[in-house]
């Protein structure tokens, strides 16, 4: 199943490894269009595995990533019908 949830790029993240990343895990990104009211800039559509996949990364090593909590998010926040 494909999911589409709201994204909005890290502060402290370059741009090309948030580019690597997406093309790493196969995400697709789009921008919002101006009357949406969901958080963050963009949306990025991906498997649920490929979702977690990108955040875990994107969050670092040593960090433990909430995946339950986080496949919760996707799911509250799946904007793709």
């Amino acid at each position: 199943m494909i999911y589409e949830i709201p994204f909005e790029y890290p502060e402290n993240t370059p741009v090309s490894e948030v580019f690597n990343l997406l093309k790493k895990f196969n995400i697709e990104i789009n921008a919002q269009t101006s009357w949406s009211d969901l958080p963050g800039e963009f949306l990025i559509e991906g498997t649920m595995e490929n979702l977690i996949g990108f955040h875990r990364e994107l969050d670092g090593p040593g960090q433990s990533f909430p995946v339950m909590e986080f496949q919760e998010y996707v799911r509250e926040n799946n904007v793709r019908v």
